[in-house]
């Protein structure tokens, strides 16, 4: 294996330490969110999901999730009943389900992020462009990375 120096050891320390508590103001931030528009942080963060990739399967919901498919199920039914997503079978096999956002009333709320959209994208905007291609970089990997330990801490149904 190979020497890591004193002073990568100590921005390696630096980063975890610092990664913490992004990660907690992350959980805290989508927790006001959440309490806000009536949703809890899973609840919130699965309406994320579905307004980036669209309907989704209870199945495809809980590999996005890393939730077990009994969790998914309570969680669809408790979306639902809010009104923000909706069961829609699939026109071409009536078998399958899928899990349709309904956008009005997220819409409404997603308003709510624009302040923070604005404040990162100042951020950002301090950075050249070859930085941002790098921090692009290092989040793509550490999303990789959460999700793969995240899937590694589920329990498999």
């Amino acid at each position: 294996m190979k020497k890591i120096s004193s002073e990568k050891q100590k921005l390696i320390q630096e980063l975890l330490q610092a990664g913490r508590e992004n990660g907690a103001a992350i959980v805290m931030f989508h927790t006001a969110i959440g309490n806000q528009m009536g949703l809890n942080a899973t609840d919130s963060k699965t309406m994320d999901i579905l307004d980036r990739k669209g309907p989704l399967t209870a199945g495809e919901i809980a590999e996005e999730t890393g939730l077990a498919t009994a969790s998914v199920t309570g969680l669809i039914d408790r979306l639902e009943k809010l009104g923000f997503v909706e069961r829609v079978r699939d026109a071409k096999d009536r078998r399958k389900v899928f899990v349709k956002p309904i956008f009005d009333e997220y819409e409404k709320q997603g308003q709510i992020f624009s302040s923070l959209v604005n404040s990162l994208t100042g951020l950002y905007s301090n950075y050249k462009d070859s930085e941002l291609a790098t921090i692009l970089d290092f989040i793509r990997k550490l999303t990789v990375t959460f999700r793969e330990e995240t899937n590694k801490l589920q329990p498999k149904d």
